[in-house]
């Protein structure tokens, strides 16, 4: 059955499980960053853990957007072109992120 904005709710419900891991993520590289005694280490791998789990999320979420845009996302050439102008033109995916996810969630 399709869920909001056209998405079947199993994906829906899979995006914003996603994006709460990131904003765990994200949380715990915040308290790294500023508790005393951090040691080096444990801040690289949230860092990159961090990063990593933004770029997975962030490209999912661009693919659905290209299709929305009548971009296909299968066409790798049209859609780098399309994304680089994405994030050209965007303010930051971050609030782009965040008002999909409440969007879809209502």
């Amino acid at each position: 059955m399709a869920g909001t904005l056209g998405f079947f709710q199993k994906e829906v419900d899979r995006i914003i499980e996603e994006a709460e891991i990131v904003e765990r993520a994200f949380k715990k590289f915040r308290q790294m960053q500023t508790e005393y005694g951090l040691d080096a280490k444990g801040f690289t791998l949230a860092k990159t853990e961090l990063r990593s789990r933004l770029t997975k999320l962030r490209t999912e979420l661009d693919l659905y957007l290209a299709g929305d845009y009548g971009v296909d996302p299968d066409k790798p050439k049209n859609f780098q072109k399309w994304r680089e102008g994405l994030i050209t033109h965007s303010t930051g995916w971050r609030s782009s992120t965040a008002s999909w996810v409440r969007a879809v969630s209502m």
